[in-house]
């Protein structure tokens, strides 16, 4: 797995990833050669620790509606929690990403909301199907008629957001500097084809006035490559792959992380119990969660981690071979897909003795000192690992915190089993259904 996943040779994506080009054209996911190293090294500095912590305030923010909109759930033994964090993941990756409010929380209904549902459902049905599946047979059928008028939508609202926020950008860089008349390109352009370090990324999240951190959408309008800057084709390829790639899996980690502490009350109860040290037993709907706070969580980032080993968000990932590899003595021929199989890994007896126990305390440092690194892979790992894992680390503890700071989590069934099915990620067949109850009348 090591040799495949780390490997120079094998960091093109399966050919099964070309079902999404029509969505995601040549993102950060998509791309390859040079084209990806340059994309990746424009995208890095929006997970720098200082724009991660501006991040957290819209974790709170979003997070404090959803637990408005659980309370009148209370009691109730039908809460799909699957619903409610997706609508919630939606809202704080479209105000992270592009600084765009969807309001899905309260409206998901809208047009892009289910637009970005839709594709989702599509893509997956494609790969099961040979009429939908080859690009030449595809246009025959209802489904990609379907397909195109909700890429229209999604492809629309991201173009509005760009050349919105490019307006705005311009004009703030002429307010700030009168007497100064340079073009916005020689202003706020940062050429990321030369060899700009880490820290040096940070001062490019702060507007004119020195107060307002920015998104991750104005660090690509500032970007240019070999002096020119991104094309807005360019840049909606990356929002979109970056609004593709932190919803879904973040809703499946905390969605399923939720169903097994309701599964395991003494768990649970050892969460809160940091919750309650961290805030000094000062726990209520108003209070202000910081990025440091969420550092501190180191109990529940076991747990989340034990939640991701035994049911990860992206059970299986692909790598295709460029030139001819030998991987444990076997030749493995240019062109050649392989699939990797977190799923069957994390649940490997060999790595993880008693696999299908939840147990948090295999991530302990002792417990993972000398775990082969190779062995845990929710985010991938080598060069093309995910880039947002810690964003999506920050966001899963902001939600699971909150909601346990709220409520007490109890099975809907003891007697059921949860159902997951491989979809684009790993996902419950019927939604994931709990119980929960006000924690101040427990």
């Amino acid at each position: 797995v090591e040799a495949i996943v780390s490997g120079t040779r094998t960091l093109h994506k399966s050919n099964d990833y070309d079902l999404l080009t029509s969505w995601l054209g040549e993102g950060l996911l998509m791309s390859f050669g040079k084209k990806w190293a340059t994309r990746r090294k424009i995208i890095t500095p929006t997970f720098h620790f200082t724009i991660l912590e501006q991040f957290v305030k819209s974790f709170d923010k979003q997070t404090n509606i959803l637990v408005q909109k659980l309370k009148p759930c209370v009691g109730k033994g039908d809460l799909n929690i699957y619903t409610y964090t997706t609508l919630t993941a939606l809202d704080i990756i479209c105000e992270t990403s592009m600084g765009a409010q969807i309001y899905a929380q309260d409206n998901p209904q809208t047009p892009y909301v289910q637009s970005v549902k839709a594709m989702s459902r599509i893509m997956f049905s494609r790969v099961f199907s040979i009429f939908r599946y080859f690009t030449y047979l595809y246009p025959l059928t209802p489904l990609f008629w379907e397909q195109r008028r909700h890429l229209k939508i999604l492809h629309d609202f991201t173009k509005n957001v760009i050349v919105q926020r490019r307006g705005q950008l311009l004009a703030e860089t002429n307010q700030s500097e009168p007497k100064n008349n340079r073009k916005f390109d020689e202003a706020m352009n940062v050429d990321f084809s030369s060899q700009t370090k880490g820290d040096d990324f940070k001062d490019l999240y702060l507007n004119r006035s020195g107060k307002e951190k920015l998104t991750f959408l104005d660090l690509l309008l500032k970007a240019t490559v070999d002096g020119k800057p991104l094309s807005d084709a360019d840049i909606r390829e990356e929002v979109d792959t970056f609004m593709f790639e932190g919803h879904d899996t973040t809703t499946s980690g905390i969605s399923l992380t939720l169903y097994h502490l309701s599964q395991y009350p003494d768990i649970q109860e050892k969460v809160f119990q940091e919750l309650n040290r961290i805030y000094d037993g000062e726990l209520g709907e108003n209070l202000q969660v910081t990025y440091n706070h969420l550092q501190d969580m180191k109990y529940l980032e076991m747990v989340i981690k034990e939640s991701l080993r035994i049911t990860p968000p992206v059970p299986i990932f692909g790598r295709r071979a460029t030139e001819d590899i030998i991987v444990g003595g076997m030749k493995i021929p240019a062109g050649v897909n392989m699939s990797i199989s977190v799923y069957a890994m994390h649940n490997c007896e060999e790595f993880y003795p008693n696999p299908t126990k939840f147990d948090p305390e295999r991530f302990t440092n002792e417990n993972s000192r000398d775990r082969h690194p190779y062995s845990y892979l929710p985010f991938s790992g080598g060069p093309r690992n995910c880039i947002g894992q810690k964003f999506a680390m920050l966001e899963m503890k902001m939600t699971i915190s909150k909601i346990l700071m709220n409520f007490k989590l109890l099975p809907h069934d003891p007697a059921a089993k949860l159902v997951l099915q491989g979809d684009l990620v790993l996902k419950p067949v019927d939604g994931v259904y709990l119980k929960i109850l006000n924690r101040n009348e427990v």
